[in-house]
């Protein structure tokens, strides 16, 4: 799944409209059809519901989603904040398709003064204040509005983002001032603060919901950043025929484990052959050779020259792929080791844990890596790679080609 910008949102919602001629008004219609099927799925008739509608296309889905809820029969409340005076032209619209409707939901515009309604337990909120399209923090009265739904016990329904969180880096932004959603629909694609762990508290449970943005649109516009989904995974994975034999299913090799540390060893090559290769060879130290033959015995195992740690490489000419790193301690001819395997080495790398520290202490030795390498750190692995960060925007700012696909 391609993760894209704020700008290139709004690029594929014009391209959506421009190439498969349909009326902005009616897409929005078509998300709000999408977005009330999945509230009601989630809540009953039985609970009341309060919109919360800002003055662009978000608090125009939103309007939609009232008049929408209203027709399956709920009730439901709906705040229009116009402060400025000025609505998107879709927002309008469906502000004029709700007051017309007949036997409408309760309405209120709201210009100046507010007299919040009261939220409570077993209610439900409609955040559709701001989308996507937010570029800068909340403040003002909108500031208040968001912490007064969060101090409430409703429950809160976000649509697309939860307001008031922006849709790339929110390093900068005010925490009190965002809407912590119990669930947050999302609209077509997920987005790159999602994939942020400081942001998790304001997202709460995520759906994406398909609404039918034009897939051609989706191809020609270039991401920077993809998240290996499902269908992704599905496409690649390769059909065995019926007389396939482990010899077809490409020979992986492990080096993994350290004295005390087989367990990473053995954890490491289960993985391996979970993924479905046909062999897996595991190169450890010789004191871990008969803690993983007893807990892997489908494994081929090749002992280093040393009872306690890596030190030695090993030919790679017979694999399909390589994974270095899990468990094998910090020992300075294991560092020296390493880096003389991963310069050998043509096949496919993946590095990771204790292969990602050694180099974390020796930065020269990142100019050394060979090109293709796939290096997996978690955060505390990556701080000690990059230096201590204080949220996760700064992964977003490396290379391109120095980024590893999220899974």
């Amino acid at each position: 799944m391609k993760i894209f910008t704020r700008a290139q949102i709004q690029e594929l919602d014009k391209y959506t409209i421009d190439h498969e001629h349909i009326k902005s008004i009616d897409l929005m219609e078509r998300v709000a059809r999408t977005l009330t099927k999945a509230i009601a799925e989630r809540w009953s008739q039985a609970v009341p519901v309060v919109v919360f509608a800002g003055p662009g296309n978000n608090g125009g889905d939103a309007l939609a989603v009232a008049r929408l809820l209203g027709d399956r029969g709920y009730n439901v409340d709906t705040f229009l904040f116009n402060i400025t005076g000025h609505l998107s032209a879709d927002c309008a619209e469906n502000k004029n398709r709700l007051i017309d409707k007949k036997g409408r939901p309760l309405y209120t515009e709201v210009t100046q003064e507010f007299d919040p309604p009261r939220l409570e337990e077993g209610m439900l909120v409609v955040d559709g204040l701001f989308g996507s399209g937010l570029n800068k923090p909340l403040a003002g009265g909108f500031a208040s509005l968001v912490k007064y739904i969060n101090a409430s016990a409703a429950d809160v329904v976000s649509i697309d983002m939860p307001s008031g969180l922006m849709t790339e880096d929110n390093a900068y932004n005010v925490s009190s001032n965002v809407i912590r959603a119990t669930l947050t629909l999302t609209l077509q694609q997920t987005k790159l603060a999602f994939l942020f762990a400081e942001n998790q508290p304001y997202i709460g449970e995520l759906r994406i919901l398909d609404i039918g943005l034009s897939k051609e649109g989706i191809e020609k516009i270039e991401a920077s950043y993809t998240l290996l989904d499902k269908p992704m995974m599905q496409q690649l994975l390769r059909p065995r025929n019926a007389f396939a034999h482990k010899g077809q299913m490409g020979h992986a090799l492990i080096i993994a484990g350290s004295y005390g540390m087989a367990g990473a060893a053995i954890l490491s090559t289960q993985a391996c052959l979970r993924s479905g290769v046909g062999k897996v060879t595991i190169h450890t130290p010789k004191r871990n050779v008969p803690i993983i033959q007893t807990a892997v015995p489908e494994a081929i195992v090749h002992a280093d020259r040393e009872d306690c740690a890596f030190t030695e490489g090993v030919p790679t000419e017979d694999f399909q792929a390589m994974g270095i790193g899990p468990g094998l301690g910090m020992a300075e001819q294991t560092a020296i080791s390493l880096i003389a395997q991963l310069r050998r080495t043509a096949c496919p790398i993946v590095a990771d844990a204790d292969a990602l520290n050694i180099l974390a202490n020796r930065h020269a030795w990142l100019q050394q890596l060979p090109k293709g390498i796939i290096l997996t750190p978690h955060p505390k692995e990556f701080d000690r790679m990059e230096g201590q960060s204080i949220d996760s925007p700064r992964l977003a700012n490396w290379p391109s080609d120095c980024r590893a696909t999220s899974s």
